[in-house]
């Protein structure tokens, strides 16, 4: 098998964030994005931790 991890681009972990906040399910969320409910879990955590400014 050659399976490629998915690479999520910041605007569309804070679309799925987004869409938690407002009271969507998390499984329909998964759902409706072909997503894992573990990995919306994690995308949830990321988007919370401060950002890193470069310099």
């Amino acid at each position: 098998m050659n399976l490629k991890k998915r690479v999520f681009t910041k605007e569309f972990k804070l679309q799925v964030v987004n869409e938690l906040d407002a009271g969507k399910p998390q499984a329909d969320v998964a759902r409706e994005h072909q997503l894992n409910a573990n990995t919306i879990s994690e995308s949830d955590d990321m988007c919370l931790q401060p950002a890193v400014i470069e310099r």
